[in-house]
């Protein structure tokens, strides 16, 4: 039903009497679900929602019907038809995977196109050629960069997402929470033109939805107590974001309340995450910080939206595994600012530097990481936090595609990090296979997983593994899993 009604808008139809059937059925099946009681005829929603499916798609194709009809007829000064007017741009719906793996490719190519520049400038023929031909070579390689530097940034651009395509979620969650919590509030989505990658949402928006709820529930106050503040009696909430080349900076403010550092200090005390001394010693900035707690919770109450004491430390653990960080302002009665920064993790082209005249220098190649996660999003996490530290990576969804690259020659990693329960061949399976097998036993092979038993730990020491590495995996254990290689990462 959600659907629907966002494509009606994304449309801009006007709903026709198969789409307000579908409505009302759905309507009327939700209430009765809430209310537990049976309808007395079944609203068969099926068939209703074909219906109202028929009808969007007949009214989308009426109204582009009309809207062409209506450019034929303009015509230029000289009485010919005006086809200036470009034809509209057709869509290919893309897999993140298979686009990862074009970016993966692009950067390859450019890290080759820099190997191949240094060793053609070893190379002692270049004494003997003359200027003209030096110069022409040279313009091979600059061409060659500038195409493959085009390819890599227009793969990216690809990635990119409007940061407003978001709204209508963001905009129900605090609807719903202010339906929930008997208060009145809006949201404003500021520069939502602002275009990022679309794994950066992928991070931003479980963190935003909490941090709207929260700012409903703990910021906003109801309508009477705003009306004696002298307040609008309907909240707001804004989310606003800037983005450039090096970062996503993301606010979330509020007209609420604020945050009381007295009671946050009384309830840390009661949950005796910090003492009575502590808290006489402790700054307002300080006491802020006591909101991403396990266990904290300034609500009254215990339901779906607030109570539990673990949302704000899940954001912040969520931001921070990004490589990003979580701050807080906020003044009594006029409300609170979350900042969530995340850095822009994208692997940028390699520097060209001339090199004895007109050829290019390239940097080592860096080491390779192997990742091995049958979760999507783990491996794409995994690899922005390795990416970011200036290695190479390559990726994996099970133990039976990791032992497939390795033997088919594709690849010979530096580094594999693998997580241990996944479908056909895994982690165990994978690690006894690599260090009992005299070709790719040299190998360092550290396991990331959420298996932190110390059974689990002795077994992977007994079967050779370089490491182990308790979920989720941050900056901190890459730290550690370099160590494997004699690595440090660098600030």
């Amino acid at each position: 039903m959600e659907d629907l009604l966002d494509k009606m808008v994304e449309l801009r139809v006007e709903a026709s009497t198969d789409i307000l059937e579908f409505l009302d059925a759905s309507a009327m099946h939700l209430n009765s679900l809430v209310t537990a009681k049976n309808l007395d005829n079944d609203p068969n929603l099926d068939k209703h929602y074909d219906a109202a499916i028929t009808s969007l798609a007949s009214a989308a194709s009426s109204k582009g019907t009309i809207s062409q009809g209506n450019e034929s007829q303009k015509a230029t000064s000289n009485g010919r038809p005006d086809n200036s007017r470009p034809a509209p741009t057709p869509i290919v719906r893309v897999a993140l995977d298979r686009l990862d793996d074009i970016l993966t490719v692009s950067r390859n190519l450019i890290i080759n196109r820099s190997a191949l520049a240094e060793r053609f400038s070893e190379l002692d023929v270049l004494a003997t050629l003359d200027s003209d031909t030096l110069a022409k070579v040279t313009a091979i390689f600059d061409a060659q960069r500038i195409l493959t530097d085009e390819l890599h940034a227009k793969l990216k651009q690809i990635r990119m997402v409007r940061f407003g395509t978001l709204e209508t979620r963001l905009s129900r969650a605090v609807q719903m929470t202010a339906v929930d919590e008997s208060k009145k509030a809006t949201i404003e989505v500021e520069n939502g033109d602002v275009e990022i990658d679309t794994q950066i949402i992928d991070a931003l928006i479980e963190p935003l939805l909490h941090l709207l709820k929260n700012a409903v529930v703990h910021g906003i106050e109801r309508a009477d107590t705003r009306r004696l503040l002298g307040k609008p009696e309907s909240g707001k909430v804004t989310v606003r974001i800037e983005a450039d080349n090096e970062a996503v900076v993301v606010m979330i403010s509020d007209d609420g309340s604020g945050i009381s550092t007295a009671k946050l200090k009384q309830k840390a005390i009661s949950a005796r995450i910090i003492t009575s001394d502590d808290a006489a010693e402790m700054n307002e900035r300080d006491a802020f910080k006591l909101i991403f707690d396990r266990g904290l919770t300034t609500a009254d109450k215990i339901d779906l939206n607030a109570g539990r004491g673990v949302g704000m430390s899940i954001v912040k653990e969520s931001i921070e595994s990004q490589g990003g960080s979580v701050h807080v302002e906020s003044e009594p009665q006029k409300g609170t600012t979350f900042t969530l920064l995340l850095p822009v993790q994208n692997v940028q082209p390699i520097a060209v530097e001339p090199k004895k005249g007109p050829l290019i220098d390239a940097p080592a190649l860096s080491p390779l990481v192997l990742i091995v996660d049958d979760s999507p999003s783990i491996r794409r996490q995994t690899q922005k936090i390795v990416a970011a530290a200036g290695l190479r990576t390559i990726t994996a969804n099970s133990g039976a595609e990791a032992l497939e690259l390795l033997l088919n020659g594709t690849v010979e990693p530096d580094l594999i990090l693998s997580d241990v329960e996944m479908p056909h061949v895994d982690g165990w399976e994978m690690l006894e296979y690599i260090k009992t097998d005299d070709n790719f036993g040299h190998i360092p092979v550290v396991l990331v997983t959420s298996l932190d038993s110390e059974e689990h730990q002795t077994r992977a020491a007994e079967l050779g593994a370089s490491g182990y590495v308790i979920k989720p995996f941050g900056d901190k254990d890459l730290a550690y899993a370099l160590d494997c290689l004699g690595m440090k990462v660098t600030a």
